[in-house]
């Protein structure tokens, strides 16, 4: 399934990208794609901190991979977009990266070639002042889940 949601203001880029964080589980992928710009490592920094990392959360950019050992558990960023082919990636020990414990958010996935398939995709493009996200998910109950309202919160 795949469900469109318009995010008006870099705001609602990381409410989808604290969302996708509360929703994933252990083990799972998301591979996010998009053009440069398009909000892909705003998603990410989102989803770590809501994870429960309190310290940087820099784009993997150079590095390649930043792994964060969050209270949720292990979460590792990577970003492809200077490989320029699978064989590059060899050396990055994707086993490992993609273990049962972990979750994994991928930046620039087609450098992959098809070698590994996410748990969830999400697709960023531009769309006037704001974004086009098109969510994937393992099953369309988890996908619509994204779309439902926050809940409202309580004053004390």
């Amino acid at each position: 399934m795949n469900l469109p949601l318009f995010l008006e203001s870099e705001e609602d880029t990381l409410r989808l990208g604290r969302e996708l964080a509360r929703r994933t589980r252990p083990g799972e992928s998301i591979f996010l794609e998009g053009d440069l710009g398009a909000g892909k490592s705003t998603l990410a920094r989102a989803f770590v901190r809501e994870c429960g990392w309190t310290g940087p959360v820099r784009s993997p950019s150079y590095a390649l991979v930043h792994s964060y050992p969050t209270p949720s558990g292990l979460v590792h960023h990577l970003d492809l977009y200077r490989l320029g082919s699978l064989e590059e990636a060899v050396g990055l020990d994707l086993d490992t990266l993609f273990a049962p414990d972990a979750r994994v958010l991928l930046e620039w996935p087609e450098r992959l070639e098809g070698a590994r398939v996410p748990d969830w995709h999400v697709r960023l493009d531009p769309q006037g002042e704001g974004r086009l996200a098109r969510i994937a998910a393992p099953t369309p109950e988890r996908a619509e889940a994204i779309l439902a309202p926050p809940p409202k919160e309580t004053a004390p």
